[in-house]
């Protein structure tokens, strides 16, 4: 049972590097977080590394549920459903290539999991592993769950990874945060910290 839910996090890693490594937008079913509701304009002229604004609203009208999770997805993220396993594009793809992917797996248990655990998974499946940056055991909405970063990186792209795993009585649910621009970060935070559970 461990072996399966450690492939499906990894299923929902490799599908993030996936979307990384493209250089246009599919043409799939996607559909975008609802606009912000502030009066002040959408400013298109920032710098690239302007990291003024990044998303950070996560309004009712955001909402996304995905088996047994819901979260409010920050402003104008585009959600590609058709791969099997959502993904949550920025705004800006593919110039800026940051995402939130969704998984899911059966039952399992938090127990089986440590920071070492994690980490050697990952040096082993990914050559340019850096470091893990935090693993934190705590409780989402009364389940428990597991908050594992990490550094790597992929076609000599550095970026962050930081996954949510979450752990229901008949299944797992994982959400995994790719940061590459550093620019949606305060966003991504704002997301884990609206995270819902329902059985």
């Amino acid at each position: 049972m461990k072996m399966k839910k450690l492939i499906a996090i990894l299923l929902a890693v490799v599908l993030c590097f996936a979307a990384v490594s493209c250089t246009s937008k599919g043409d799939g079913n996607t559909t975008t977080a609802a606009a912000s509701t502030s009066d002040a304009p959408a400013d298109s002229s920032a710098p690239a590394d302007d990291t003024s604004d990044s998303g950070t609203d996560t309004t009712a009208d955001n909402l996304y549920t995905y088996d047994h999770i819901t979260v409010a997805l920050p402003e104008g993220f585009t959600l590609n459903e058709n791969a099997g396993t959502p993904l949550a594009l920025c705004p800006d793809y593919p110039s800026r290539t940051d995402n939130i992917a969704f998984s899911k797996g059966g039952a399992d248990n938090i127990a089986n999991y440590t920071r070492e655990l994690l980490d050697s998974i990952y040096s082993q499946t990914f050559a340019g592993f850096g470091e893990s940056t935090v693993f934190e055991k705590t409780v989402i909405d009364g389940k428990d769950a597991i908050k594992y970063g990490c550094t790597f990186t992929q076609n000599n792209v550095a970026m962050t990874l930081i996954q949510i795993m979450i752990f229901g009585s008949t299944y797992s649910d994982v959400l995994t945060f790719t940061s590459v621009s550093g620019y949606y970060d305060a966003a991504f935070e704002a997301v884990i910290a609206s995270i819902s559970v329902a059985d």
